[in-house]
This record gives structure tokens, sequence and C-alpha cells, in this order.
């Protein structure tokens, strides 16, 4: 696997374009300098043994402006890097003349080809159904992290995002305790009681499912996880024990969250860490 890490956006912009116009030689991953949407998928690369090439583009790099411009009102300029994407996003992946965006449909994609994915209708609707409350328990996040607030709404006083942080912990109505009581029910009702989320055996919306339930919720407040939550806490130390997986999370995973000059304020005080709390791989 060859890892590129890009910091200038002209250099980001130019190496997507080149993707685009079928310049991927091997399977080709473009992500953020962090973990986020991307590890799910790094894990299935990791899990197919196929060798494949891992861009990472840093945060300032990928938005054209860095974290004192955002809070001085600078906007996002319109030659950012962001914009060379279709969709104006990431992740990218590209794989011969296959170039797709979209977490959920790049896992899908890898999940078929590699062997992850559903043998059934039945196990593929329950792991649709899995996919779906993933990614929306990724959205219940907006206003946690302040950088989400700085993009959204320009500065706002610490009081704000204490308020928000409370409400998200708040017991049990709070999306922490909602969003991990469904995941665990999911995990409960599957019909083939494997231990896994769909099916009989390990597909990528495992993958999704573990890496939301440790790196999005466990990480905020681990004790009350591993507490309320038993079956989804001996559900991830199960998938985070997978060889490949902890290849994955000791040799190959970029910082956890925001990371350099984005690591300021309140970032990274959660974690108590300035330089994108690497460390909380261990201790998850």
């Amino acid at each position: 696997m060859g890892i590129e890490v890009l910091t200038d956006k002209a250099e980001a912009s130019s190496r997507i374009q080149e993707l685009l116009s079928g310049g991927a030689k091997r399977p080709t991953f473009v992500y953020l300098d962090c973990i986020g949407l991307g590890w799910p998928i790094r894990a299935a690369l990791a899990l197919s043994g196929e060798e494949y090439d891992d861009i990472r583009i840093s945060l300032t790099a990928w938005l054209g402006v860095g974290p004192a411009d955002l809070a001085a009102g600078k906007a996002v300029p319109p030659d950012a890097a962001k914009l060379a994407t279709p969709n104006c996003h990431l992740p990218l992946f590209c794989d011969g003349d296959v170039c797709i965006q979209q977490s959920t449909v790049i896992l899908r994609y890898l999940g078929k080809k590699y062997g992850l994915w559903c043998k059934t209708d039945s196990d593929e609707l329950h792991a649709e159904q899995v996919l779906a409350h993933v990614y929306d328990s990724l959205f219940h996040y907006t206003g946690i992290f302040q950088h989400n607030q700085l993009f959204v709404y320009g500065p706002k006083p610490s009081e704000y995002h204490a308020k928000q942080v409370a409400a998200f912990n708040r017991k049990p109505d709070g999306s922490f305790y909602k969003n991990m009581m469904v995941l665990q029910r999911y995990l409960e009702s599957n019909p083939a009681k494997s231990g896994y989320m769909a099916g009989p055996s390990l597909t990528v919306v495992d993958l999704a499912a573990a890496s939301v339930a440790t790196f999005w919720y466990k990480a905020w407040n681990p004790q009350s996880f591993s507490e309320s939550f038993p079956l989804l806490e001996e559900y991830i130390q199960r998938i985070g024990a997978i060889p490949e997986i902890v290849d994955v999370n000791r040799k190959r995973c970029p910082h956890t969250w925001l990371h350099g000059e984005w690591a300021f304020g309140g970032y990274c005080e959660r974690f108590h860490q300035s330089d994108g709390h690497k460390d909380l791989l261990t201790s998850l």
C-alpha cells in the first residue's frame, strides 16, 4: 500500500483530476488525513489483501483556507480542491474504469468485489437498514465538534459548545444513547444470530458500524458506552481483534480527528491531546 499525504491545494486538485481522467494504476482511495468516514473503507481494502494507494489530503489543502481564515470570516475559495470532485466532497475511490463517491456506495462496491457483502436478499435488506442508521448517526454529531460550528455558524462561545455536548450525552434521550441503543438492537435482531450485523459472517456493514460505535460514539464516553451497551462493546472488541484490522489501527491509521493547525481551542480538548489524539486508538 502506498500512502501519499497532500498538503498543497493545487497538488491535491491536480491529483484528483488525474484520477478522474483514468490515471489510477491500481485501486486508489482519496480522503482527508483523518479517520472520519475513511476507516471502514481502509479496513475493507486491508481485508481484501489487494494493494492499493491511499491518498490523504490535509483539511487546509482541501478547503483552501486554514482555521484562522475561517474564524476571521474568510470564505472557501472557488478553486478549492474540494470543488475538483464531482460532488465537491470526499471520499473518492477509483478502480480501473470505476470512479465513485459516497462512503456507503464505496463500501457496497468493495463488499461485493471482495466477498464482504450479504448472500441473500433478506440479509441485504437488514444490512441496508444498518447502513442507513450508521450514516444517520454521523450527522447527529453536528455541533458536537467545534469545527462543525465554525464551518456552519461561525465562532460560537464555549457555553454553546458545552450545551451541545450535554444534549448529546443526555441519558436516555440524547443522541449518544438513542443511536447506540438502536445499533445494539440491530445487532441482536440479525436473523442469523451470528454476532455480526447482517448475515452469518463479517461484511462491510460491520466495518461501518464498528467505526461509528468506536471512533464517533465510544470515544466521547468510554465507560458509559461499555456499561450501557455490553453487546456493542464485545462486538467492537471482536472486530478490532481481526489481524488485518489490528494492522490498520496500529500501522496505517492517520490521525483520529483534527490535528496540526486545526487542533486548537476545543477541537481536541475532549480527548486532552493537541495532536489529533492518535493515542485514542490504544484506549478504545
